[in-house]
């Protein structure tokens, strides 16, 4: 073996590479595999079921990793089709069990949760799930509204077409991707808003040109916009396009299946 080559060591101002914000120079960032995981599944729900239990009934073996909050057990699966992740920070469950399953998955989330809660013996109620909502940026709630359902409905008609979405958190920013937002103050039983979030990569492509931001990236956006109303509109939502996003509203109360105007 030839002799190794000695590399030098990190500049006096370089920081750690795990740092959230500032590196002091440090050109890299370290990331883990729980942040890889993260980002090809999104969260469903979450249990109120002691993490340990769900791993031993299932014969499942615990991965240890970290993010940024800290250390979290972790554990894949597949349960039927649907590939599942569950976690918890480490050794801790006054936060219940976090539930993801795969962002391609074609069951809708009440019908996820249902699977895996009935494969643990449980009966699906609200002192068991908290469920996490389409649309929303917030933590679980006990029940999803039928605004949030219709969100799923979207959700799952873009994923069967072949399109990722991209979930509401500052995280996802910088992927490319269908957003779902709800705007619940936007008629009597509000609206479902779903954009086209181009990659950051035209965005920074186009200001280091010089020409700022504009060309490539808005013609991204206007021509996925109409891909997608193309395909909603193949799943049945009539959508109407207001400031750069598509909007949809139910039909009725319990009718899930036909949207109108969204006026």
């Amino acid at each position: 073996m030839t002799d190794m080559i000695v590399v030098p060591g990190p500049d006096p101002d370089w920081e750690t590479a795990f740092t959230v914000q500032q590196r002091g120079g440090n050109p890299v960032r370290q990331g883990f595999a729980w942040d890889a995981a993260r980002s090809t599944y999104r969260e469903i729900a979450v249990l109120a079921v002691p993490f340990d239990t769900i791993t031993a009934r299932f014969r499942l073996v615990t991965e240890a990793v970290s993010e940024d909050l800290g250390e979290v057990d972790a554990a894949t699966f597949l349960l039927g089709e649907v590939w599942y992740t569950i976690s918890r920070f480490k050794g801790d469950d006054s936060n219940g069990v976090e539930v993801a399953v795969a962002t391609d998955t074609l069951i809708d989330d009440d019908a996820a949760v249902e699977r895996l809660v009935v494969a643990l013996g449980l009966e699906v109620g609200p002192e068991v799930v908290g469920y996490r909502l389409d649309g929303e940026t917030s933590f679980f709630a006990h029940e999803p509204t039928a605004l949030h359902r219709f969100a799923g409905q979207g959700r799952l008609a873009l994923v069967a077409a072949g399109l990722p979405v991209v979930p509401n958190r500052f995280s996802a920013r910088r992927r490319a991707g269908a957003r779902i937002e709800l705007v619940p103050e936007d008629g009597p039983s509000g609206c479902v808003a779903v954009s086209w979030q181009a990659h950051q990569k035209l965005r920074t492509e186009e200001g280091a040109a010089g020409g700022g931001v504009g060309g490539g990236y808005q013609r991204a956006q206007s021509a996925m916009a109409d891909a997608m109303a193309t395909i909603l509109a193949e799943a049945g939502f009539t959508t109407v396009a207001r400031g750069g996003r598509l909007l949809l509203r139910q039909a009725g109360a319990g009718d899930f299946g036909v949207v109108t105007r969204c006026l």
